[in-house]
């Protein structure tokens, strides 16, 4: 059975960025995934038409063996589209093993190769604790997670998902992750993200909810199924050996693998589509990448642990005028 990878597209950018993920996920893979373009159709909760997708990118899809899917977001809709992930994953073959992908990431080698246990959640410990530290807090960290769990009623499970907390509540990538059965997991994490969001437990309305709320619940569908394997992912997707999620083009070119399609003429042969994306085409298509890793290499010497502070790589391109989506 091929594993099943799921990716949304929708009107703006992250049609763009699908097409990107499809290339290179047909580039490693081939035909040895089955690839599941996700689209939320346009409704009530939509000021926009989010499945208002370029004819030339759904033709392309197709011609690369996509299924093409639409689904509802009929909770949030435009208010709260990070709630797409939640939303599309009962439109996935029930029962089939799944990953779900940001669309932002390129797949960099043979994901058919990976062997998962997919009956426990995969996930990878996420880059941020939340409450996200600096903002006002009446209560503890703890407490706050203690009231999320209790809102779901759900016993909580201290793990160590950061090695720099001892024994804090694991908290998660939602950027990518996996299971056994998607239609499982589309309902208990709809039924958990809808209890949170609508909750008007003191300690739960002390922070807020967007755009964390996928993120704040995620944990909470995990420690449902048993509890996730909190490194089955990290070294190996998001920014490991099989996908790189670059949040922005710009940082595509300070990897090995983008000079590496680049020169194996991917971006050539999808210029079609993807030079009608701005910041793609800027990046992609002119010499402004060769530019970014240069100014990348300077800054990196001269900025990024300067008198023992660091800046991230979002940070530096983004002060630099680099930071288009």
């Amino acid at each position: 059975m091929k594993l099943t990878i799921a990716i949304i597209a929708q009107n703006g950018r992250l049609q763009y960025e699908a097409v990107l993920f499809v290339e290179t996920a047909r580039y490693f893979c081939g035909d040895k995934v089955d690839i599941y373009i996700l689209i939320p159709r346009r409704g009530e909760n939509w000021s926009n038409e989010p499945d208002n997708i370029n004819p030339q990118i759904l033709d392309y899809f197709v011609k690369s063996g996509c299924h093409i899917v639409p689904f509802k977001n009929e909770i949030w809709g435009q208010s709260y589209p990070e709630g797409n992930k939640i939303c599309c994953l009962r439109e996935l073959p029930a029962g089939r093993p799944f990953i779900f992908f940001d669309s932002d990431q390129i797949i960099t080698a043979d994901v058919s190769e990976l062997k998962f246990d997919f009956s426990h959640p995969l996930v990878s410990p996420g880059g941020h604790m939340f409450p996200v530290q600096g903002q006002d807090q009446k209560f503890s960290t703890e407490e706050y997670w203690r009231a999320v769990y209790e809102v779901c009623s759900e016993t909580p499970r201290k793990a160590n998902a950061r090695e720099d907390i001892k024994d804090s509540f694991p908290y998660y990538n939602a950027g990518c992750f996996g299971f056994e059965d998607p239609a499982q997991f589309h309902e208990k994490w709809m039924h958990f993200a809808c209890l949170v969001d609508r909750s008007q437990h003191e300690i739960v309305l002390d922070q807020p909810k967007r755009p964390w709320l996928d993120q704040i619940t995620l944990p909470v569908v995990c420690s449902h199924f048993g509890g996730a394997d909190e490194n089955a992912l990290h070294g190996v997707f998001n920014n490991g050996t099989h996908s790189y999620h670059y949040h922005y083009p710009a940082k595509l070119c300070l990897t090995d693998q983008y000079w590496e399609l680049k020169k194996q003429g991917l971006f050539e042969s999808l210029k079609y589509i993807l030079e009608k994306h701005q910041p793609f085409q800027r990046i992609f298509y002119t010499e402004t990448d060769q530019l970014v890793l240069n100014f990348w290499r300077w800054a990196n010497r001269n900025l990024m642990y300067k008198n023992g502070s660091g800046l991230r790589p979002t940070h530096i391109l983004g002060r630099a005028g680099l930071g288009e989506r």
